[in-house]
């Protein structure tokens, strides 16, 4: 999930500079361990990881390294590469980048068929 709201007929976040909603969630919960993860795509390509000639990223942060561990086997067998952005703070950097998704696919025209990839050179 990411903290969305519209506010002047625009779209983008609600908070993100104090805190972030995977901290939010975690404050809610305080027994829990949260993993923010699986928001930087749009849900057409949860499944769709088989299509691509690269996995595509898929970032994921967290303050519990045993629930970090569980959650990045389950990017990696959606066919993510899962990618540990840090602790729980650095949802704070995953819910904006969720943005730039969102205003590529639904605002820019470059539509939901698509996903981030990290390009490494060969060799």
């Amino acid at each position: 999930m990411n903290p969305l709201a519209m506010k002047d007929g625009v779209l983008g976040l609600e908070r993100g500079f104090t805190t972030s909603g995977g901290e939010t969630v975690a404050s809610w919960l305080p027994d829990s361990r949260v993993v923010k993860t699986f928001n930087q795509v749009g849900a057409e390509m949860m499944t769709a990881c088989d299509r691509f000639g690269t996995p595509p990223v898929m970032f994921l942060a967290g303050d519990d390294d045993t629930a970090k561990t569980t959650v990045a086997q389950l990017v990696g067998e959606l066919g993510f590469e899962a990618l540990d952005a840090g602790g729980l703070k650095q949802a704070r950097i995953l819910e904006p980048f969720a943005m730039v998704w969102i205003n590529q696919a639904l605002f820019r025209g470059l539509g939901r068929n698509w996903a981030f990839g990290v390009l490494r050179p060969k060799g």
